[in-house]
């Protein structure tokens, strides 16, 4: 919610050239990478916010790296398992559904769900998560047209 701006700032920083970038809290001990120095940065350097089950709610992005490896992971589980749509819950415009989804609707929906959609208890990805680059570029490396026409991965 807007009012652990803190537990943010504990997070997420800035450098010296005014870009954001994650730190992990030092009373957590030595973060271990597997990448050699590498500095995560959120895909977008501000918190987004968003309503997720009726509840505002602050979050930053993931990393770009994180969206490569679930945008992979993504068209894994799509080629797979090929009655799974790559795609993810939607109201009757095509808008993300960011909460549970009625009993009925959950159980003959085909796709990609979040943990909300599932759990009315749950905020997870939360609503700085980018469905459409996941969905997106799942469906670019599956070869699947695109979510919209003029729709490009970033």
């Amino acid at each position: 919610p807007p009012g652990t701006a803190p537990l943010l700032k504990e997070w997420y920083l800035r450098d010296a050239k005014d870009q954001t970038y994650i730190r992990v809290p030092e009373r957590l001990g030595e973060p271990h990478f597997l990448t050699p120095n590498f500095v995560g940065r959120p895909a977008r350097p501000e918190p987004v916010a968003g309503v997720v089950q009726g509840t505002l709610l602050l979050q930053y992005d993931l990393t770009p790296q994180q969206y490569q490896a679930l945008i992979k992971l993504t068209a894994a589980l799509c080629r797979v398992f090929p009655q799974l749509p790559c795609d993810y819950p939607r109201d009757s415009r095509g808008t993300l559904l960011r909460q549970k989804l009625p009993t009925e609707t959950y159980a003959s929906y085909r796709g990609i769900l979040g943990h909300y959609h599932v759990q009315a208890n749950k905020t997870d990805p939360g609503p700085a998560f980018d469905w459409d680059r996941v969905i997106g570029g799942a469906r670019v490396l599956l070869g699947l047209p695109a979510l919209r026409p003029g729709y490009q991965v970033p």
